[in-house]
């Protein structure tokens, strides 16, 4: 089971993240106590920079390590950024923030979309999650 604890606390209600998490604990069998914070454009970009070489901000970045405890990690959303990319995507800022919220987990729990078969198989699993297609372009 994954355990979120969301900063702020009002942000699982507002974005309704808590139904996104009820989805993903049925689709998947990883366990996983996870922090998922909003951050501004200047930490993101900081972090970005800091642990991925990009000196430029980005929409997610997550963290994930063992513990004696179990599997941890942080989920960082930016919704300046997402906001921004509402414009190119078929998706409402809602449905980016629970995409990207479900990205990052999936990336704590070992999923990866390197190679093409494993982000189809990511893809595919956030689209099950999610019930909609977080990738559909506007046309």
């Amino acid at each position: 089971m994954i355990r979120v604890t969301f900063v702020p606390t009002s942000s699982a209600r507002t974005w309704r993240l808590g139904a996104v998490l009820e989805a993903l604990n049925k689709a998947i069998s990883g366990t996983a106590t996870v922090t998922m914070a909003f951050v501004s454009i200047s930490v993101i970009r900081k972090w970005n920079k800091r642990y991925r070489g990009n000196d430029s901000p980005t929409d997610v970045l997550s963290f994930g390590w063992d513990t004696s405890e179990g599997l941890v990690g942080d989920v960082l959303l930016c919704k300046s950024v997402l906001a921004q990319e509402v414009g190119r995507s078929a998706c409402t800022l809602e449905q980016l923030i629970q995409h990207r919220f479900v990205h990052g987990v999936l990336h704590i729990l070992g999923h990866d979309h390197e190679r093409k078969g494993q982000a189809r198989r990511m893809e595919d699993l956030e689209r099950q999650v999610l019930g909609f297609d977080p990738y559909q372009q506007k046309v």
